[in-house]
C-alpha cells in the first residue's frame, strides 16, 4: 500500500510537469485545454497519496517509518486524521496536495482572461507544485518503509492532540498555498508584460481568500497556545510564531495596497512586491521551521528540506527583481495624491508594516546571527520584543483612525465637512483622554512600556468611535463590501483591547494542602485535593479546586498534569480557564505531593482576552463582508466551461464509487483505494490525450 502512494506521488509530478511544459511551450488553445484537464488530474492524483497516508495512519500500519512515528493505537480516530499534518513528512505532502489543487482551481477559473499571461502564470503555478512534489518525494516521503512490522508506536506529540490543531495547520496550509496563486500571475504579468490587463480585479477574490485562512490560522494558534502550553499567554514571540506573523503583516498591506489600486490607480509596484514577498514568507517560515536553525516547540529539527526552500526563496526573488527591473517604468502610477491625505496614509501603513516584518525578521534569526558571526548563545526574550512592536504597533492602530476620518484624493473639503470633521476628531480626542487618564500608568512595566495600556484605551476609543461613525453610514446606504472591510477594523479594536489586558495580569502561586486558600481579584481559591484517572491513552493528576467569588458564585475546577503512555517522558499542563468579557481566571496545576495530598497552584487573572477571540470572530466576518462583491460571488461564480463539467463529473463520482466497492469486496479497504487510485490515473491521461488530439473535421451540409 505504501508504494502505491509512492507511486501516486510520482504521478502527480510527472503530470504536473506534463501540463507545465504545455502552457509554456504551446500557444494553441487545444494544448492549453489539455493542460488545464492535466492539472485537474494531477489534484486528483495527489488526493489519491493523501488518501493512502491516511488509510496506512488509520490501520496502524507500523511498517511505514512516518505511521509508526506519528500514530499509536491509543489515539482516536480523529487524531489519527489529523496525524497527515501533525508531522514532518506528512504535512509537507499536505501543502504539496493543496498546491495541486490551487492550481488546478486556478485553471478552471481563470483562464478566460488574457491567453500569454494566464499561459505564463500556470507555468509558474505547476513549478511550484513540481518543486512540493519532489521535495515530499527526495527529502521527506511519508511513504518509507522501516524494514520492519513493530508492535508498538510512538504516536503524535501530546501537545497536538488538542481540537485546535485539527483546524490550525490546514487553515495556516491552505491560506500559505493560497497566496501562490496571486505570486503566480504577478509573474505572469510581469513576464508577459501585459501591466494593463484586468488581472487586479481577478486576484482580489483570491487574495482575501488566502489571507482569511492566513488570519484563522494564526487565530486558532493563539487559541491553541493559550489552553494546551500552560504559561498562560497565546502569543510567546516562538520563532515559528513569528513565522507565520510575518507572512500576515504583508498579506494585510496586501489587502489595503490592492484597493488602493482598484480605487486610485496608485501602488501597482506595491502590490506586485507585496505579493511575491508574502508568498515567499510563507516559504521563509517554512525554512526556519524545516531546516534546524531555530529551536521551537512547533519546529522539525530532523528536517533536510531548509536548502532547497532557501534555494527557491533566492530565485524567486532574483527572477522577481530581475523582471521588477524591466518593467519598472510601465508600473508608474497613474495619479498623485497629498501628503496627510488617505492615499498617503495607506503608504505610511506599507511601510509600518514592512518595519513590523523587517524587526521582527531579523530579532526571530538574531540567535543565528550570533552564534554563526560570533560563536557564542543569545536570546532575544519575549519583553524584548514588545519592547519595539508594542510602539509599531500602536502607530498601525493609530492610523486606522486616521484613515477612517481622512479624505481620499486631493483635500478639498467644504467648509461644513471640515467644522464636523474637527468636531468629530475633537470629541473622539477628548474620550480618548479620558479614558487613558482612567487606566493609568502601570510602574510595574517598566519604562516607556508603563504608559502603553494608557495610550492603547485611548486610541481604542478614538478609533472605535471613528469606525462606528462610518460603520453607521455604510449601513444606511447599504454599501456592504465597505461594511465588511470596517468590521474587519473595528475587530482589530477589539484585538487591542484584549492586547492591552496584557500589560494588567496579575498572578498568585501558592504550595496548597487539603482545605488552604488563597485570595486573587474578586475570588477565593480554595484547594480541595488531588485525584488520578487513568486510561488507555494516559495517566492524570487532577487537582480539584473550589472558587467562590463575592457575589456569592461557586464553582469547582480541575487543572491537571497528563502523561501519555506513548511518551512517559513528556508531562502536559492541561489548565482550567473560566471567563468573562472582564477577565479570565487561569488555573494552573505545577509540581504534586501525592502521599501528601499537596500541590503547587497557580492562578492567573487575564484581563479582556476575551476580546481578542472576539474581534478574531468578526475579522472572519468583516472579510467574508468584504468579498462579497467582486469577490466571493467572482471566487464562486462557475463560467460556462466548468459547468460543462458538472455532469461528466457527477458520473466519474458514480463510477469511481463502483470501482472503490468493487476493489473493497476483492481485496478489502486497500483493495479499493488501490483501484480507485489505478482508475484515477488512467482517467486523467484518458482526458489529457483526448484534449491534444485535433478535432475532428465536421462534414459540411450540402447547402443545395
Amino acid at each position: 500500500m505504501a508504494q502505491f502512494g509512492e507511486l501516486s506521488i510520482i504521478a502527480t509530478a510527472v503530470i504536473t510537469l506534463a501540463a507545465s511544459i504545455l502552457c509554456l511551450w504551446k500557444k494553441e488553445d487545444r494544448y492549453v485545454d489539455a493542460a488545464r484537464r492535466l492539472f485537474a488530474s494531477a489534484a486528483l492524483m495527489g488526493t489519491v497519496a493523501a488518501i493512502v497516508l491516511v488509510f496506512l495512519l488509520v490501520t496502524h500500519d507500523y511498517r511505514v517509518t512516518y505511521v509508526r512515528g506519528y500514530a499509536d493505537r491509543t489515539m482516536s480516530l480523529g487524531f489519527l486524521v489529523t496525524a497527515l499534518w501533525g508531522g514532518q513528512q506528512g504535512s509537507l505532502m499536505f501543502w504539496a496536495v493543496l498546491q495541486s489543487w490551487f492550481a488546478a482551481a486556478m485553471a478552471f477559473w481563470l483562464h478566460t482572461k488574457d491567453r500569454d499571461v494566464f499561459r505564463t502564470s500556470m507555468g509558474v503555478m505547476g513549478a511550484i507544485a513540481i518543486f512540493f512534489w519532489l521535495l515530499v518525494l527526495t527529502q521527506s516521503n511519508p511513504f518509507t518503509l522501516n524494514g520492519e512490522d513493530p508492535l508498538t508506536s510512538f504516536g503524535m506529540n501530546p501537545l497536538l492532540r488538542n481540537p485546535y490543531m485539527v483546524f490550525h495547520p490546514p487553515t495556516l496550509f491552505i491560506g500559505f498555498a493560497g497566496f501562490s496563486v496571486p505570486l503566480s500571475v504577478a509573474i505572469g504579468v510581469l513576464a508577459t508584460g501585459k501591466i494593463e490587463s484586468d488581472w487586479l480585479s481577478a486576484l482580489r477574490p483570491w487574495v482575501l481568500f488566502a489571507f482569511i485562512f492566513l488570519s484563522i490560522g494564526n487565530i486558532l494558534g493563539m487559541v491553541w497556545a493559550y489552553e494546551e502550553l500552560g504559561w498562560g499567554g497565546y502569543w510567546g514571540w516562538d520563532p515559528v510564531e513569528n513565522a507565520s506573523l510575518m507572512p500576515w503583516f504583508t498579506a494585510t498591506a496586501l489587502v489595503h495596497s490592492m484597493m488602493a489600486e482598484r480605487r486610485w490607480g496608485i501602488f501597482r509596484r506595491w502590490n506586485l512586491s507585496l505579493i511575491v514577498v508574502t508568498y515567499l514568507l510563507t516559504l521563509f517560515g517554512t525554512f526556519l521551521t524545516r531546516s534546524g536553525v531555530i529551536q521551537s516547540v512547533h519546529a522539525f529539527s530532523e528536517a533536510t528540506e531548509g536548502p532547497y526552500l532557501l534555494g527557491a526563496i533566492i530565485a524567486v526573488l532574483v527572477g522577481y527583481i530581475y523582471l521588477l527591473s524591466i518593467r519598472f517604468k510601465a508600473l508608474a502610477p497613474n495619479q498623485t495624491y497629498d501628503t496627510w491625505s488617505k492615499q498617503w496614509m495607506f503608504e505610511v501603513t506599507n511601510w509600518l508594516f514592512v518595519v513590523s516584518v523587517l524587526f521582527v525578521g531579523i530579532a526571530t534569526m538574531w540567535p543565528l546571527f550570533v552564534e554563526v558571526f560570533k560563536n557564542e548563545k543569545a536570546t532575544v526574550t519575549p519583553a524584548f520584543f514588545n519592547k519595539w512592536m508594542v510602539p509599531i504597533g500602536l502607530t498601525l492602530f493609530a492610523t486606522i483612525g486616521a484613515c477612517t476620518l481622512l479624505p481620499g484624493g486631493k483635500s478639498s473639503l467644504s467648509g461644513e465637512r471640515k467644522k464636523q470633521l474637527l468636531m468629530q476628531v475633537g470629541a473622539l480626542t477628548g474620550l480618548a483622554v479620558v479614558s487613558g487618564w482612567l487606566v493609568g500608568q502601570r510602574p510595574s512595566l517598566g519604562g516607556a512600556m508603563s504608559v502603553a495600556p494608557a495610550i492603547a484605551a485611548g486610541l481604542a476609543v478614538f478609533v472605535a468611535g471613528a469606525l462606528l461613525i462610518q460603520i453607521r453610514k455604510s449601513y444606511l446606504g447599504g454599501n456592504i463590501v465597505r461594511l465588511g472591510g470596517q468590521l474587519v477594523h473595528l475587530s482589530v479594536v477589539l484585538m487591542y483591547i484584549g492586547f492591552t489586558g496584557g500589560g494588567l495580569v496579575s498572578e498568585r502561586q501558592a504550595n496548597m494542602g487539603r482545605g488552604e486558600f488563597m485570595y486573587i481579584d474578586d475570588a477565593k481559591v480554595t484547594f480541595m485535593g488531588l485525584r488520578t484517572d487513568v486510561n488507555h491513552e494516559r495517566e492524570a493528576v487532577f487537582a480539584d479546586l473550589e472558587v467562590a467569588y463575592k457575589d456569592g458564585h461557586v464553582q469547582v475546577v480541575s487543572p491537571a498534569r497528563y502523561l501519555y503512555h506513548s511518551h512517559p517522558k513528556q508531562p502536559t499542563s492541561e489548565v482550567t480557564i473560566l471567563t468573562n468579557p472582564a477577565r479570565d481566571h487561569f488555573f494552573i496545576l505545577g509540581e504534586t505531593e501525592f502521599r501528601k495530598n499537596r500541590a503547587v497552584i497557580k492562578v492567573l487573572v487575564n484581563p479582556l482576552v476575551f476580546w481578542i477571540w472576539v474581534g478574531g470572530v468578526l475579522l472572519v466576518i468583516g472579510t467574508l463582508l468584504a468579498m462579497r462583491k467582486g469577490g466571493l460571488r467572482e471566487l464562486l461564480e462557475m463560467n460556462r466551461t466548468l459547468r460543462r463539467q458538472i455532469v461528466p463529473l457527477g458520473i466519474g463520482m458514480v463510477v469511481g464509487g463502483g470501482v472503490l466497492s468493487v476493489g473493497i469486496l476483492w481485496h478489502g479497504v486497500s483493495g479499493g483505494v488501490v483501484f480507485l487510485g489505478a482508475l484515477a490515473l488512467v482517467v486523467a491521461f484518458w482526458m489529457a490525450a483526448r484534449s491534444v488530439m485535433p478535432p475532428s473535421a465536421s462534414p459540411q451540409k450540402d447547402e443545395n
